[in-house]
């Protein structure tokens, strides 16, 4: 009786695993963009999404379309806690550090940490020719604020289908060791039942 009771447990726990809330989020520029899903695929539009500090204070509460996604501009240059909850249970957290950030934001106490950035950065603006060939002053901020949307656009797509094939591969594994168990349950209630016959 109690392993059938081990099975049910199992078993009953299936759905929760098929159901688990997960969020992904990234950070382009200063622009924090995410997602709230199902490990099964489902979308969480109905995800209520709370952006916190470091230190707990609330920053922001975006409300997710249809699809789960969501996006918050970040005013700071400090740890981002992302917590999505759809009040039934299923909650996930993702983190977006400080150093994904770029320098130019302010630091907790307010202004942007110029003591931390490269000399090149520091410099007001450096002179770069454009198509028609006339020169214009772009500052070293604004390239590499161009570089880092450039960089995270392309690994927006990398990184969510890494994080969604772990998932995947999770729930498979989940999956396969539960019809492991089975199987052995299988077997050893067919041994058993062979040495009751007559």
């Amino acid at each position: 009786m109690r392993k059938y009771l081990l099975l049910a447990l199992l078993l009953a726990g299936l759905p929760a695993q098929a159901h688990l809330l997960k969020v992904f989020a990234y950070a382009e520029g200063a622009q924090i963009e995410g997602n709230a899903y199902f490990a099964g695929g489902g979308k969480a539009g109905g995800a209520h999404i709370q952006i916190f500090a470091g230190d707990d204070r609330l920053l922001a509460e975006p409300a997710p379309d249809a699809e789960g996604n969501f996006r918050y501009t970040a005013r700071e240059r400090i740890d981002h806690r992302i917590v999505a909850n759809t009040g039934d249970g299923h909650r996930a957290e993702w983190t977006i550090t400080a150093e994904q950030l770029p320098p130019t934001l302010p630091a907790p106490g307010g202004a942007a940490n110029v003591a931390s950035m490269p000399a090149a950065e520091k410099s007001a603006g450096v002179p770069a020719t454009t198509a028609d060939d006339s020169v214009t002053n772009v500052t070293a901020d604004e390239i590499e604020a161009r570089v880092a949307r450039a960089v995270a656009a392309q690994l927006r797509p990398l990184r969510e289908e890494l994080q969604r094939h772990d998932e995947q591969v999770r729930l498979r594994d989940v999956l396969g060791g539960i019809g492991y168990i089975l199987g052995l349950a299988g077997l050893v209630l067919w041994w058993r039942s062979r040495g009751k016959r007559p």
